[in-house]
């Protein structure tokens, strides 16, 4: 029996490793398309484009960690899961980050309130002092429901190393 849980465990982790490493390289693809298509580059360009590498090698890395059983990478890939719940845009400044999939909810006000559903694969949002006209927040649910599944595994995890012990 426990050796049962113990595999339902590490197929868990593995979904959540490949999930995670993939949706890191669909992102560093998607960065590197933007990069050689670009005509004028400047250093707010090259300080988004940077940030946006970051953000995706360090899903790419939290998933790796998960796959090598790092024992704080189920952290690592909480805080990698919390980065991409919520995006929003207000007054010029905004962010949004998905390495994965999204389905988010967008609550938008430009003239009136405006709610939207999106799917999409990894992207990248940043704006800095760019007025779009556009306030939003939005809620990526898959991220959210990640976020949820991997605080669960955390404690099957904790519940399994004490079963050890004894």
């Amino acid at each position: 029996m426990n050796n049962t849980l113990k595999n339902t465990t590490a197929k868990k982790n593995d979904f959540i490793s490949g999930y995670q490493m993939i949706g890191g390289l669909i992102g560093l693809a998607f960065m590197f398309a933007i990069f050689f298509n670009v005509e004028e580059i400047n250093n707010s360009y090259i300080f988004i484009l940077g940030l946006g590498f970051l953000f995706y090698i360090f899903s790419f890395i939290a998933g790796l960690f998960l796959f090598q059983g790092k024992t704080y990478a189920l952290k690592i890939s909480l805080i990698n899961q919390i980065l991409q719940i919520f995006g929003f845009s207000f007054w010029g400044y905004g962010f949004e980050y998905v390495a994965g999939v999204s389905f988010d909810f967008f609550i938008k006000y430009t003239d009136s309130l405006d709610f939207t559903i999106n799917i999409g694969l990894s992207n990248w949002h940043i704006l800095l002092n760019n007025d779009t006209g556009i306030e939003q927040v939005s809620i990526n649910m898959v991220a959210l429901v990640l976020a949820i599944f991997i605080v669960r595994l955390q404690k099957q995890n904790n519940v399994e190393k004490s079963n050890i012990g004894t």
